[in-house]
């Protein structure tokens, strides 16, 4: 059944997939202060702090459970579509979620609220689906949803890496900054664009609630992005080491990335590093430059690069993280 805190009558009803991931934990409250009564789809009961006086309704299941998408959907006036694997064994796999459950949930939206909003949350990689089973799978998505829904229904957005307090994928950054040495893997003169999580969240709350339609981009107020060293003395000060640089041949990463795949094979465990996340990590362009953003009335960035990794670097080390 689904289980209900506090519930105001009156709000409109967001629906959200990916509550419990990275992301998702940045926008239940982020829904909540922008007017919302947030109804997610989890597995068990969350347990976050941050969703302390919350309108929240819990949803028990998964993707793959149609009755539970239709409690999900039913009656709401936005969807979100926030889920999604960041790694698996295999392109399968990644279909299986990344697109296949974008347009089973795609399919509900249709059938019980033609007129909601739908707002997948993509990626800046499906810009580069050729680079790696995720990124094709996540254009994948994209493309099943606007197969199923009018065009001037759904809003597809595509932030590059997110970071933030609490985040595992970019903790990596942090412990580089923090050793001795840290190894630069990206090609010299890569650019990397960023987004703190607050700022995301902020962002898909605003074009759910103005019901903005297109393709979006995210980033920063730097959208052409920065450079992997520069982010990386920037967290070395903030946590006050002084590591060596030492910029590495991409091929190494290239050679990892093949090690690690077939080591996740051999054990049946699911890998991070994998050739292609190897080619996302070198390829140079992760900027966002010239696409484009969200419109300055409806939402702008407010946590420069320099602020947000600093406290994200501090909150890790308060934590004994790094």
């Amino acid at each position: 059944m689904t289980r209900s805190v506090t519930i105001d009558g009156e709000k409109p009803v967001v629906a959200l997939t990916g509550a419990s991931g990275f992301l998702g934990r940045y926008l239940v409250p982020a829904l909540h202060e922008a007017g919302y009564r947030v109804r997610i789809l989890m597995r068990q009961d969350p347990q976050d702090a941050r969703w302390a006086g919350v309108d929240l309704e819990v949803v028990p299941g998964r993707l793959e459970d149609q009755q539970a998408l239709d409690r999900l959907c039913l009656g709401a006036q936005a969807v979100i579509h926030g889920a999604g694997l960041i790694k698996a064994r295999s392109r399968e796999d990644f279909m299986a979620v990344n697109r296949d459950g974008a347009g089973r949930l795609a399919q509900t939206v249709s059938r019980l609220i033609p007129n909601a909003h739908f707002l997948l949350i993509s990626s800046l990689a499906a810009r580069s689906p050729e680079l790696s089973h995720y990124a094709e799978s996540k254009l994948a998505g994209e493309e099943m949803i606007r197969a199923i829904l009018p065009e001037d229904r759904i809003g597809i957005l595509r932030p590059p890496a997110i970071y933030g307090p609490g985040d595992k994928e970019t903790l990596v950054l942090f412990k580089l900054a923090s050793g001795r040495i840290a190894p630069l893997g990206q090609p010299q003169g890569s650019r990397l664009a960023l987004i703190h999580a607050e700022d995301a969240a902020r962002a898909v709350a605003a074009i759910s609630r103005t019901r903005l339609a297109g393709h979006w981009y995210l980033a920063d107020a730097e959208p052409s992005g920065y450079e992997f060293a520069d982010l990386l003395k920037i967290a070395a000060a903030a946590l006050g080491s002084d590591p060596f640089y030492i910029q590495i041949p991409s091929t190494m990463i290239h050679v990892a990335g093949a090690v690690s795949e077939t080591w996740g094979r051999l054990t049946g465990r699911v890998m991070m590093l994998t050739r292609g996340k190897a080619r996302e990590i070198t390829h140079k362009d992760w900027a966002v430059a010239g696409e484009a953003l969200p419109p300055a009335e409806i939402w702008t960035p407010q946590i420069t690069m320099h602020a947000g990794i600093t406290s994200t670097a501090r909150w890790y080390r308060a934590r004994g993280l790094v």
